[in-house]
């Protein structure tokens, strides 16, 4: 199953008053056409397509060389353990893995080269779609530093009205302007990266909920939901059978 976010007024997407209008279009359309069908969602003119190209060369001072599948990965490439960390900007339960058991795993696992962490954006509204967007604008090297500073200030932001400013200010100390940020949120090949790769791994991984833990370490793959510590220690320790 699919799950499919329209880029619809994106410069809205942190828009409360907005969601449900997306939410009917979403329901109509996606058994219907694919995330590229979905995106495009309203039929372009030419001009428009003329405006889309010299949009889109402007957004290349925005962009980095670095692309949405390769950030998100903390530690060791040779590392044994290769672990995915389904997320939501969102998702009050993922804040809590982010901010108080992944230090202890970086600790105990990543930096002793035991756990490669794979961070993937698993967005189920509008504003964390929004949070992801921004975050892959970021430079590479402070990817995971702005997503803890949206998930360290979740409450200030993710629920409430003046969301974007919020955010826009996040962004700002990493050098993004307003107009960057606007640039990012109607990024379409951004966007499109961000969701044909979530469904991607949820097809693959037969993934529901948020905050959802994919480990693999040789021929055996172990999956554990929710943000329990203890439950997840265990299940690395049970794969490393001699620790």
């Amino acid at each position: 199953m699919k799950y499919l976010l329209t880029t619809v007024a994106l410069v809205g997407l942190f828009s409360v008053a907005s969601a449900q209008a997306d939410e009917a279009l979403i329901q109509k359309t996606a058994d219907k056409a694919p995330v590229e069908q979905v995106v495009a969602a309203k039929e372009t003119t030419p001009s428009q397509k003329i405006e889309e190209k010299a949009e889109e060369k402007e957004q290349k001072s925005v962009e980095k060389p670095t692309e949405v599948k390769e950030l998100g990965v903390m530690g060791d490439d040779k590392a044994p353990l290769k672990m995915y960390v389904f997320s939501s900007l969102t998702c009050s339960h993922c804040a809590v893995f982010y901010t108080k058991i992944l230090p202890e795993l970086k600790k105990e696992y990543i930096d002793k080269g035991l756990v490669q962490l794979t961070y993937v954006d698993m967005p189920f509204d509008r504003r964390a779609l929004a949070g992801a967007m921004i975050s892959h604008c970021v430079a590479p090297s402070r990817y995971f530093d702005f997503i803890n500073v949206l998930y360290s200030n979740q409450e200030n932001w993710a629920f409430q009205k003046d969301a974007q400013k919020i955010v826009m200010g996040y962004a700002s100390l990493e050098g993004l302007s307003k107009e960057d940020v606007k640039k990012c949120l109607s990024n379409q090949k951004t966007l499109r990266t961000l969701i044909s790769k979530r469904d991607e791994m949820i097809e693959k991984y037969d993934v529901m909920s948020t905050p959802s833990f994919v480990l693999i370490k040789g021929d055996e793959t172990r999956k554990v939901i929710g943000a329990d510590k203890n439950k997840l220690f265990k299940k690395i320790n049970t794969l490393f059978k001699d620790r």
